[in-house]
């Protein structure tokens, strides 16, 4: 196998682990448990407002209903990979609320992963809206 494939075959299994942790909290339930198992536990996401939340605070979110998400759009996918760490980052359109607000509408987003154990895991995230 060649380096170029090798590395495809690795953008492609960050693509579907980042699609999965998307869908994850997508859900009407969010798959929390799954979430906790895939997010590092330094894990640390800042928003579009730039609140900046950790692991505990993301999941408690989605757990209690606070954070609920409707729909999101990716397009422009791109991923780095420096190593062990793959670097995404997306055009996603949002479509949800957080503590009652509405949080939707066009973001860039970045989403770093690590390989720890054979498996990606999730440790930094960020959403930084695009001017209308």
């Amino acid at each position: 196998m060649s380096d170029n494939l090798a590395i495809d075959a690795i953008i492609d299994e960050v693509k579907k682990q980042d699609e999965q942790y998307m869908d994850a909290g997508l859900r009407p339930d969010p798959d929390v448990e799954w979430l906790k198992n895939m997010m590092d536990d330094d894990y640390i996401f800042i928003s579009g407002k730039g609140q900046i939340t950790n692991k505990e605070i993301h999941l408690t979110s989605l757990q209690s209903g606070a954070l609920k998400y409707e729909s999101f759009k990716l397009s422009n996918i791109q991923v780095r990979m420096f190593g062990d760490t793959a670097i995404l980052i997306s055009s996603v359109e949002v479509k949800g609320t957080n503590n009652d607000k509405d949080i939707s509408g066009q973001y860039i987003a970045t989403r770093v992963y690590i390989r720890q154990g054979g498996r990606w895991r999730i440790v930094s995230a960020q959403a930084t809206p695009v001017p209308q």
